[in-house]
């Protein structure tokens, strides 16, 4: 093999290794951050890390299309007479046959299925809560399925994937909304009028913890994997997942 050939593998290897070192760095700052940063030290970290990206995108570019397909292929020597010349090595390149493709460039390539619009609802069955059903003020289904819906009479009924009735809770509060936190067996469940939430346990069918809400009223309930959101009036309250407030968004009045 030609000197020069040993020199261009041992480049690329630096040049591959300097790629894996600055991708990895680039990981752990941005787990990090996911980990333990706030939603705004996110956004500058995602936009700051774009120059650096793309600089690596490129680099990975370049050296694609620097490969090349090599093989090796022994050329017996014409001449007979001098056994001194047996023949010679020829190496063969072509070039690679993959090809790096931008990260723009296959998210373009994905198909875009447009939703259908929900235009009507047809009427399936009714379900058997077992026992007296008052009024509906919240509705929610975790992540294995189960069905969990808020009474104003002070109740929480829970059925299973199949819509059958398991059981039914007593709350200190009259319930209002509720939802389930994904990727968790944990919901949450805001009180009409009264500055509370409880978190429930969907396995065990039973209120872990009530948590006051001291900055208001709780009316509608959203979560996330990382966080509670709780309607107010004018505002919206950011709780973490143990009920601990966070912050405080403020809605604009028209």
């Amino acid at each position: 093999m030609k000197d020069k050939d040993v020199t261009c593998i041992q480049r690329q290897e630096k040049d591959i290794d300097d790629l894996v070192t600055c991708t990895n760095d680039q990981k752990v700052v941005l787990e990090f951050i996911k980990d333990y940063g706030s939603e705004k030290q996110a956004f500058v970290s995602i936009h700051s890390s774009k120059s650096i990206l793309d600089k690596i995108e490129d680099k990975v570019n370049q050296l694609t299309e620097s490969f090349v397909d090599t093989s090796l292929m022994f050329v017996e020597s014409v001449s007979k007479d001098n056994l001194t010349d047996l023949g010679s090595i020829e190496l063969k390149e072509t070039p690679c046959s993959v090809s790096m493709v931008p990260y723009k460039q296959r998210q373009s390539q994905v198909p875009v299925v447009s939703k259908r619009h929900i235009t009507s609802f047809t009427h399936l069955y009714d379900i058997d809560m077992k026992e007296k059903l008052s009024v509906v003020t919240g509705i929610t289904i975790s992540d294995n399925n189960t069905l969990i819906i808020c009474d104003a009479d002070k109740k929480v009924f829970f059925c299973d994937k199949n819509d059958a009735y398991l059981s039914s809770i007593s709350s200190p509060h009259q319930p209002w909304d509720i939802t389930a936190i994904p990727g968790t067996t944990t919901a949450v469940m805001s009180c009409q009028s009264t500055p509370y939430i409880q978190l429930i346990d969907i396995d065990r069918q039973q209120i872990l913890k009530k948590v006051e809400v001291k900055q208001g009223e709780c009316w509608g309930v959203a979560a996330t994997k990382e966080n509670i959101y709780i309607g107010s009036k004018g505002k919206i309250y950011v709780l973490d997942l143990r009920g601990n407030f966070v912050r405080t968004i403020h809605l604009k009045k028209k």
